[in-house]
């Protein structure tokens, strides 16, 4: 069953190119998401009829004297639950797609096709710890995504497609130059040579400072595409870390761990300064996963004991939440039509009662309040710093303020779009699929050990952290409750008194203040060089390819039958 689940999207990729002219788009997307929901259904039934490890390939793909390299896709309970993740959220991602479409409209099968070749890709990738199946998934995902900005339309002219392409292949690059000096040297091969190109591809691809604007150009497409950003080239990243991390960390010494602490410290404060100076709400949401994904990399730094056992809890809370994040953002600019976190205007159509309630609970599982899983999340991180890298705490503690203090003016904007209207409300479809997983963060919150069993990297015998006793958890089951029913409850209450049709909010957000004061470490997080210089650059550039293209008329001639001259002498000389 888990060998069809990587089998049925591909032939959804096939039919969404067969059939892109004769059936609608919108179609097409829904029979695409029910693809990915019937694979996600295929891998459940996998792992709970024939367990894990479940072998789908395990074969030689090149061989060299006495050197081999083998692909194997071998699905683990780790990545059994970061391909579910993919399958079940690109499933909620395409059906946001096509709900966006017109329902007559044709010629976007491409544009599915795409996406389904970028997901099975990612799910493939996220599955396997074999290097090569990494390296491939990288770039094949890439390639997929600059496919898919293309058949989009949305991005005429812009950068945003060439740089995921580049993204992913350099990241891939990065993989086979690991994969090579290792087997060129198994033994001599220094580990922090491996940790720094597991690092250096993952940090390209999860967009972390000072590289953030990978990250950002994917999530400059259109709110419904935005959704599955998330899901392409980072979901690969941070499998990348859980993957080939814990075997070299254990045989690092306290000085590398401490580079490496450094290094992600920096990163997640740079991240939530960023989060906090963007004011456009798709960038924020993709801010913020650059600073969870830095959470992986501080962890990586507190040992390998730490890392095995808190990373995979980290990166579930990290894709689960920016979903969630996501999916808001996408209905809330289906029905205003923008993204600004500063267009705090009402408007009675863009009532969004059922997205705030999963919006409120992503946002509080981020912030690591009790009843989420973001809270078991952050606190077994903060444990093994405090055991490890004690100094850490005091940035983390400012950097997490920071990120809590971005996610703020979403809140706002959220609950400003969930204001009473006397006009009926109507839910579209789209609308309730944040919640489902912000109450599904909730419940893992009130539950923990299970959830942590549920994706575990290692035996429950070899390293376990905090999991609370029957009084904890009944709290944890509270708080979750809590969290559940406050939206709704201060919803209801807020119908007693509508505002008029022309409030405004005469203040300025605290986020947006404190954002201009953060405006130097955002530009750490992506560096750019100022509109003058680059003015400057293309002038200059212009002027070169002018002088060259006048040389290469008058001399293009003289210079090839110099060189055939010059090939006619070296074979005569021979």
């Amino acid at each position: 069953m888990i060998s069809l689940a990587f089998i049925l999207p591909l032939i959804g990729v096939v039919a969404c190119l067969a059939l892109s002219r004769f059936i609608a788009s919108q179609l097409i997307g829904l029979v695409a998401a029910a693809t990915l929901l019937l694979s996600a259904i295929l891998m459940a039934t996998g792992r709970f009829a024939h367990g894990m490890p479940r072998t789908v390939i395990d074969a030689v793909w090149l061989a060299w004297n006495d050197l081999s390299w083998r692909i194997a896709l071998i699905v683990d309970p780790p990545g059994w639950s970061m391909a579910m993740i993919v399958y079940a959220g690109g499933a909620l991602g395409l059906l946001s797609v096509a709900r966006a479409l017109p329902s007559d409209l044709r010629g976007f099968g491409g544009l599915f096709a795409a996406l389904l070749l970028a997901l099975v890709g990612a799910a493939i990738g996220v599955s396997s710890s074999s290097l090569p199946v990494l390296a491939f998934a990288l770039a094949i995902v890439g390639i997929a995504w600059f496919a898919a900005l293309r058949a989009s339309g949305a991005l005429p002219g812009s950068d945003a497609p060439l740089v995921l392409a580049l993204t992913g292949s350099f990241a891939a690059l990065i993989l086979l130059a690991i994969l090579l000096i290792e087997r060129a040297d198994p033994a001599g091969t220094p580990p922090i040579l491996i940790v720094a190109g597991a690092l250096a591809s993952a940090w390209i691809v999860c967009g972390l400072p000072p590289l953030y604007s990978s990250l950002a150009a994917a999530h400059l497409s259109p709110a419904a595409l935005a959704t599955l950003a998330p899901l392409g080239l980072p979901i690969i990243g941070i499998a990348v870390l859980l993957r080939l991390l814990p075997d070299h960390l254990a045989l690092l010494d306290q000085t590398d761990l401490s580079i490496v602490t450094i290094a992600g410290v920096l990163a997640f404060v740079l991240a939530a300064a960023r989060a906090v100076w963007s004011s456009s709400l798709r960038q924020i949401v993709a801010a913020q996963l650059s600073a969870q994904t830095a959470l992986i990399v501080v962890c990586a730094g507190c040992g390998h004991a730490a890392f095995v056992s808190v990373a995979p809890v980290l990166a579930i809370h990290g894709l689960l939440s920016t979903l969630a994040l996501a999916l808001g953002v996408a209905a809330l600019e289906r029905r205003s039509g923008n993204d600004d976190v500063t267009m705090l205007t009402y408007h009675p159509e863009s009532a969004l009662h059922v997205t705030t309630v999963g919006v409120v609970l992503a946002i509080s599982s981020v912030a690591g309040l009790p009843g989420t899983w973001g809270f078991w999340a952050r606190l077994w991180l903060f444990d093994a710093a405090q055991s490890s890298v004690p100094w850490a705490i005091a940035p983390l503690v400012a950097g997490s303020s920071l990120l809590t203090l971005a996610l703020v003016a979403p809140l706002v904007r959220f609950w400003r779009a969930s204001a009473p209207s006397a006009l009926p409300r109507r839910v579209y479809l789209a609308e309730i699929l944040p919640p489902g997983i912000g109450i599904l963060l909730a419940l893992m919150g009130a539950f923990p050990d299970a959830g942590w069993r549920l994706i575990q990297l290692t035996p429950v015998s070899s390293y376990a952290p905090y999991l609370p006793g029957i009084v904890g958890s009944i709290a944890s089951a509270g708080a979750a409750l809590l969290l559940i029913a406050a939206p709704v409850a201060l919803r209801r209450a807020r119908e007693r008194r509508a505002p008029s049709q022309d409030e405004r909010l005469s203040s300025v957000l605290a986020p947006d203040t404190i954002g201009a004061a953060v405006a130097g470490l955002a530009w750490l997080a992506a560096p750019a060089l100022p509109e003058a210089t680059r003015t400057r650059l293309a002038d200059t550039a212009l002027r070169i390819r002018q002088g060259l293209a006048v040389l290469g008329r008058r001399y293009y001639l003289a210079a090839v039958f110099v060189a055939l001259i010059v090939v006619i002498l070296v074979f005569a000389a021979g």
